[in-house]
């Protein structure tokens, strides 16, 4: 069993935690994730840089509880604890370049709440033109992708129905709930009532052990559900448990489950944090994920199986390799400042201090903010981004101070010739400083 890092870090993805993730490919070309927040917010990251592309804060009301995309990039999903569920147009401008990408926001072209609680989970189809939906109501529902009108409702659990799965051909849905209980329903019926695969395992108590999560083939044979107990179970279609593997530790449910586009491999997140990757084929642990410092709430797969990206309750996102004991590279790529692209902004300064140098320019001249900038550029790259925002700050008020002072010496403002370090470094910052210095 080998042991893994991240290869990529997204810090401050959510400040509140990550509650919902999916991945999709731009129009661009590039890989990206769309994830929610628990403060209701949307964003899209690019996972080659770690850099954020488009937002949409206050999406919904509470809590995002699932994401879905289209595979061209062009359509998303939403659903949320505030029981409502929004489809969203991608911007195309996010191919565009960094600056048009970074003021892009996803736009809401259709909103549907169906009155029966909060939605719990969401899975658009293969050929994304049925949206499915599960709700604390009990119910599950079909929705059509181009406008979500609704199509049928699937009802049965006595519990809220905590995931849910879909066949490629989405002739088979899957459900599992908090009764304990998991059915297979036939798309082509409607509503009609569902097989029921498993009855409630026991968990040593007088409640059912509540499924948390729930993976299914291509063709529905086949049926992963995880439990709050830990545990992980095998099914096949006809209800009968192949395999079970046991808690990987005592006491810490299993909160994400995830399955390769292969249908090789498992990921199973943990309570601690924990994320194993376990074989299909026997349920035998293969790898182990640690690193992040609270729970997992959400996993993904990349198409080719050779990447995980997992989001949680810390607030960022982590990208695993899969099958390798040390990563092709490690970097935190929100510290890092794209000093190299004329006209772009850092993206790793807080919009606060942006709207303060944006203030300020005026005030220091160009040249002591291009300086000012360049201290922070130097702090961003060595340090965190809290301290690089405190650095910026710093800067920015010594920069005030020595404008003034020069003021009542006498001397004209930008007069005095910066240190040769100084001069390096300001030759790297991007001239939108300039125009910022201007407005």
């Amino acid at each position: 069993m080998a042991d893994g890092r991240s290869l990529l870090t997204v810090p401050d993805a959510h400040a509140g935690g990550v509650s919902a993730l999916c991945l999709l490919q731009l129009k661009d070309g590039s890989s990206s994730a769309l994830s929610g927040g628990l403060d209701g917010s949307l964003r899209v990251h690019c996972l080659q840089e770690g850099t954020l592309r488009c937002e949409s804060r206050g999406a919904h009301a509470g809590a995002v509880t699932a994401v879905c995309c289209a595979r061209d990039g062009t359509r998303a999903y939403s659903v949320g604890a505030d029981g409502v569920a929004r489809l969203l147009l991608v911007p195309s401008g996010l191919a565009a370049g960094p600056q048009a990408a970074w003021q892009a926001a996803l736009a809401v072209a259709a909103t549907v709440a169906p009155g029966d609680g909060p939605f719990t989970a969401a899975q658009l189809s293969h050929d994304a033109t049925v949206l499915f939906t599960a709700t604390a109501g009990g119910a599950a529902h079909a929705w059509r992708a181009a406008d979500l009108s609704a199509l049928c409702s699937f009802w049965g659990h006595s519990g809220p129905v905590r995931c849910l799965a879909l066949s490629q051909a989405h002739d088979s849905l899957v459900t599992a709930s908090a009764d304990g209980s998991v059915r297979l329903w036939r798309t082509a019926q409607g509503g009609a009532a569902a097989q029921v695969l498993s009855v409630p395992p026991d968990s040593g108590g007088d409640s059912p052990d509540e499924p948390t999560g729930l993976a299914s083939t291509a063709d529905a044979a086949m049926l992963y559900v995880a439990y709050a107990s830990g545990a992980l179970r095998c099914w096949r279609a006809d209800g009968v448990c192949l395999r079970c593997a046991p808690p990987a530790a005592e006491g810490q449910p299993i909160t994400a489950l995830a399955l390769s586009h292969a249908e090789d491999r498992l990921a199973v997140a943990s309570l601690d944090g924990s994320i194993r990757l376990l074989r299909c084929s026997d349920l035998v642990i293969t790898q182990t994920l640690v690193g992040h410092k609270q729970a997992v709430t959400c996993l993904a797969f990349a198409k080719d199986g050779s990447t995980v990206t997992a989001g949680g309750m810390e607030g960022i996102l982590r990208i695993w390799r899969v099958g390798a004991a040390a990563p092709l590279f490690s970097r935190t790529a929100c510290l890092t400042l794209n000093t190299r692209t004329p006209g772009c902004i850092p993206q790793n300064l807080s919009k606060v201090v942006q709207s303060t140098l944006s203030a300020v320019g005026k005030e220091i001249g160009p040249g002591s903010l291009r300086r000012a900038q360049a201290a922070a550029a130097v702090t961003a790259a060595v340090g965190a981004a809290q301290a690089a925002t405190s650095s910026a700050a710093a800067a920015i008020a010594a920069a005030i101070r020595e404008r003034r002072e020069r003021e009542r010496s006498g001397v004209a403002a930008g007069a005095a010739s910066p240190t040769a370090a100084s001069d390096v470094a300001a030759a790297n910052v991007p001239e939108a400083y300039d125009a910022m210095a201007t407005e």
